[in-house]
């Protein structure tokens, strides 16, 4: 992923990608997988958005690493859960749709990626109280990542929450946090904790913080890295001033950063990846639903109820309604 300023963007794209998160890294990753030529716009300078921040728990039922932990799950019992749990808050098209792909999205992640993900033992289902939840299976989790071979690239991925973090900045997840916890009780548990110790002492005298990366920043720090490989263009620290559009369909980005200005077109289409939707108090015409609560997220995310691209984004979709559901048809 070279990681460039927005006079070094090529004129022409085919994907452009607004957002560095989890989603939007994954999108750019599948385009260019299927070769395009992709653009990755984030608005702060670190990579990975709330997605850096999380636990990075992915819920993808019926994949092939969840059923090594649960391989009695069914496609029925899921979209009975989905359908009880979700109602008429979404589009049941959409979630048999995802239900479809999820299981040769997570796949083509591990086979052709340098993700990689772990079935947790026992992480049930939140909405236990509906039809067919399960203990296992459904959740799956990034396995750590050593980052020593990214070099300066892994000083793009979000610092971590200290709440995720011992002795300063030693980043940790669930299987390190049962060993922290049986250390004295088990010759392995502290073993465990003598490496993990030994290794952040280490990482943190020649690069300055932990290299070992977990949870949500393990994934995005594996994100990125495919990125790289796929020769991904990354602008940070660039808002999205405006979307250029012709007759309905976004035809490029007016790119801001710096006090300057660039203008790039997009072949193929834009994907909006920003997140932020939950807090904007914009009127939406796909959102009907909404809670009236404030969603949590990243700090880097806008927060005076007047998102920049909910505006655009919306704005557009006010003129062309019948945008969501020629998308659908498309999917």
């Amino acid at each position: 992923m070279p990681d460039i300023t927005i006079d070094r963007a090529a004129p022409v794209y085919d994907v452009a990608v607004i957002g560095s998160g989890a989603a939007g890294l994954a999108a750019a990753v599948f385009a260019a997988l299927d070769g395009a030529k992709v653009l990755v716009v984030e608005r702060t300078d670190h990579v990975g958005g709330t997605s850096a921040l999380s636990g990075g728990t992915v819920w993808a039922p019926m994949t092939r690493t969840g059923a090594t932990v649960n391989g009695g799950d069914s496609r029925a019992d899921v979209s009975a859960f989905l359908d009880s749990a979700v109602g008429n808050f979404g589009d049941k098209a959409m979630r048999e749709a995802f239900l479809d792909a999820a299981p040769e999205a997570i796949a083509t992640l591990e086979d052709r990626t340098k993700v990689a993900f772990r079935p947790c033992p026992k992480h049930p289902d939140y909405e236990w109280d509906h039809p067919h939840p399960t203990l296992n299976g459904r959740a799956i989790e990034p396995v750590p990542y050593d980052t020593r071979a990214m070099g300066k690239l892994r000083e793009l991925v979000r610092p971590p929450i200290a709440e995720f973090t011992v002795l300063g900045g030693m980043n940790i997840d669930r299987i390190d946090i049962g060993h922290l916890l049986n250390r004295y009780k088990s010759p392995a548990s502290f073993l465990h904790v003598a490496k993990l110790v030994a290794r952040y002492m280490h990482d943190r005298a020649r690069y300055g913080r932990h290299a070992r990366l977990v949870m949500g920043a393990a994934l995005i720090g594996r994100l990125i890295d495919t990125a790289m490989d796929l020769g991904i263009d990354l602008v940070r620290s660039t808002s999205v001033a405006a979307l250029d559009s012709d007759a309905g369909e976004v035809t490029g980005l007016q790119l801001s950063a710096g006090g300057r200005t660039a203008r790039v077109a997009v072949k193929g289409g834009v994907i909006l990846a920003t997140g932020g939707f939950g807090r904007s108090q914009a009127p939406s015409p796909i959102f009907s639903h909404s809670s009236g609560k404030e969603a949590s997220g990243s700090r880097a995310l806008p927060t005076d109820g007047k998102s920049w691209l909910a505006k655009l984004s919306f704005a557009l979709l006010a003129t062309h309604r019948d945008l969501p559901d020629r998308a659908r048809q498309s999917a």
